[in-house]
């Protein structure tokens, strides 16, 4: 049975064990002689389960027969019911145990049966029950996923695009240059995997252990790095351990507690892990519905460099990077080194001319918060024109500071646009699906280079800082 699954009915029959039948005869020559001789029916209950009557009432007393508690020296028979609900409440094994027995009491005090002393025990019935229970246990990119959040909303991990060992970046191109997903492994500085565990209760040595997944979004390994023949749940859907099997068994043990799952792909996938009968029949279950996400509207970076001339603001003219060129992650990264993997992406990439890619030099981040592409607007100029960083977003977009005490995710929820101290703004990313409803995405320019997508409070440091005020 599993762990808080639906009560079972079991039936009690004492028909063959009448204590009329077993001694017809009564009691001995000289002592009292009632109309049945003594008996006790005796349930012995584990720890595992709790016991019903047909009505739902929970039994707590599981002996009868002949009783004198209610009234001393007076017999009253509390006859035994015919159907028990049982109930699993904790994992563990053990006996249902019923027994009749002839039983001394003080109104029948040396009296014994003709098979034997007082206590006698005449017929005995058992029914091994092993309450069975399987658990998932999920981290995720918050944390450890709580028990009853498992399935709703579930675990929220990268969808491993981004490329953690500067891989080839012809694999994937151009969406996912070098995407970590598309690799074997193992893969040097990996770090979007997250640990899945798996128990069984009791340790049993019989029956399948399946682990399995609803869809391939999602890839389970036994290194977090990954790595050819760390594979659980990569090349096929379902991973079954026999228990009766001894290696399968250490096998099982061996792994229970260091699974890594990974984002394959984009979008969600169910975990389930099963305990079964060796019939197949499934015994208990548990779940964790994962949600894969990354900043994907754009490409992910470069990690390779490429020839790249940059505009020269003060002289008007271009300017190329010296050999071999321009590392597209590594210069943004020097900008905004607050960002993370997987969690942005280039969405308006340089210009590529004869041999070369090019600044986006024609406008710059303050222009693109306010939805421009023809203008670079310099702090001196804004102070000049609109005498403040407020008057600007009220002339260009009617749009005012919020307000209010409440938290800066609060307001980022709400803004338009957002002005970091270094002369730094963002737009919001309308319509942005990443990160699931768990991120608050934005769109930067990023100097005379490219624009990103962005979690909002992931260009701060470098050359940029706090948040200053937020609009809309």
């Amino acid at each position: 049975m599993a762990k808080g699954s639906a009560r079972r009915r079991f039936t009690l029959d004492l028909s063959r064990s009448d204590p009329d039948s077993v001694m017809p005869g009564g009691f001995h020559d000289g002592q009292p002689h009632y109309d049945r001789p003594p008996y006790v029916v005796s349930l012995g209950v584990g720890g595992a389960v709790l016991i019903y009557d047909s009505l739902g009432n929970q039994i707590e007393d599981t002996t009868w027969g002949w009783t004198d508690d209610a009234n001393p020296n007076v017999y009253t028979e509390v006859a035994a019911p015919t159907e028990l609900w049982v109930e699993p409440v904790a994992a563990g094994s053990g006996d249902l145990e019923l027994t009749l027995s002839y039983s001394t009491v003080n109104e029948c005090e040396g009296w014994a049966p003709d098979t034997g002393g007082p206590n006698t025990n005449i017929a005995t019935d058992y029914v091994k029950i092993t309450v069975v229970e399987v658990n998932l246990s999920a981290t995720d990119l918050y944390g450890q996923v709580a028990p009853e959040h498992k399935v709703n909303p579930g675990a929220f991990v990268h969808y491993n695009v981004d490329n953690d060992n500067n891989g080839d970046n012809a694999l994937g191109a151009p969406k996912h240059p070098g995407g970590d997903y598309l690799k074997t492994g193992p893969v040097a500085g990996e770090n979007n995997l997250k640990l899945l565990t798996m128990s069984l209760s009791p340790a049993l040595q019989q029956g399948l252990v399946v682990l399995a997944r609803s869809n391939g979004n999602a890839r389970v390994w036994k290194s977090a790095t990954k790595g050819q023949g760390n594979e659980i749940l990569v090349g096929d859907s379902t991973k079954t351990w026999d228990l009766s099997n001894a290696q399968q068994r250490d096998d099982f043990n061996a792994v229970k507690n260091s699974l890594y799952v990974e984002g394959y792909g984009g979008g969600t996938c169910m975990l389930g892990l099963f305990y079964k009968l060796a019939t197949g029949e499934t015994v208990a279950t548990d779940y964790v519905y994962y949600t894969f996400i990354a900043a994907d509207c754009g490409d992910q970076p470069r990690t390779e460099a490429v020839p790249t001339w940059r505009w020269n603001y003060t002289v008007g003219q271009w300017e190329a990077y010296d050999p071999p060129g321009r590392y597209q992650r590594a210069e943004i990264l020097t900008q905004m080194p607050a960002l993370v993997g997987c969690e942005w992406s280039v969405t308006a990439q340089l210009t590529y001319h004869d041999d070369h890619y090019e600044a986006l030099k024609d406008y710059n981040c303050m222009a693109w918060s306010v939805d421009q592409t023809n203008h670079r607007y310099t702090e001196a100029e804004i102070l000049t024109k609109y005498g403040s960083i407020d008057n600007f977003y009220w002339e260009e977009k009617r749009w005012t500071p919020i307000g209010g005490n409440i938290s800066e995710d609060q307001k980022a929820a709400q803004a338009e646009a957002i002005y970091y101290s270094g002369f730094h703004a963002a737009r919001r990313k309308a319509g942005c699906p990443c990160g699931a409803g768990k991120w608050i995405m934005f769109e930067s320019k990023v100097g005379a280079w490219e624009r990103i997508e962005h979690r909002w409070d992931q260009v701060m440091g470098g050359w940029y800082n706090r948040p200053v005020t937020f609009y809309k």
